[in-house]
């Protein structure tokens, strides 16, 4: 089983990020776009697990306490890559509830065995994306949203696409 935790949004916010995502789409020479169900923000990758670790897994998420806080979205960036960028929307800067949160998370996964590296928090737009213009010249409207709980996600291809399935979730206080 293919694994992560992530922060999900409801419908409202989903359609700010639609809009969001075919705005960059209209300047995309090229690329895959995510699917508006398959939006998301990951805390901690876990990758592939063992069906028999996911109990394990799910009571480390239990230990975790944090209060619901705001998020706002404001910035586009990428991620540059030979074959086209992974284009995402993020913060210009740091939301320190975020941050604290992903800290919590990943300290009790830890305890697990499990291993993150830098954390730049993002919703991926696109990838292998290649844009007519520079991706300054792409306007955008911010998304403020409310985190009122974490999810442990399965990616799997269904029907040959790439479907993420929230298989529990936690809520913040």
């Amino acid at each position: 089983m293919r694994l992560f935790t992530a922060i999900l949004f409801n419908d409202e916010v989903k359609d700010k990020l639609e809009k969001i995502k075919n705005t960059v789409r209209a300047y995309a020479i090229k690329g895959n776009f995510t699917l508006k169900n398959n939006l998301h923000l990951t805390l901690v990758f876990l990758g592939e697990v063992e069906q028999c670790d996911v109990d394990s897994i799910v009571k480390a998420l239990d230990k975790v306490e944090y209060n619901k806080f705001d998020m706002t979205l404001n910035r586009l960036g990428k991620f540059s890559r030979r074959d086209g960028d992974i284009l995402w929307l993020g913060m210009d800067k740091e939301n320190s509830d975020l941050a604290r949160l992903r800290k919590l998370v990943y300290r009790e996964l830890g305890k697990l065995g499990f291993h993150q590296d830098k954390f730049t928090p993002h919703i991926t737009l696109g990838r292998r994306v290649v844009l007519k213009e520079d991706l300054d010249s792409i306007q955008t409207n911010e998304i403020s949203t409310r985190v009122d709980r974490i999810s442990l996600m399965l990616s799997e291809r269904v029907d040959n696409v790439l479907t993420y399935t929230e298989i529990y979730s936690k809520n913040l206080h």
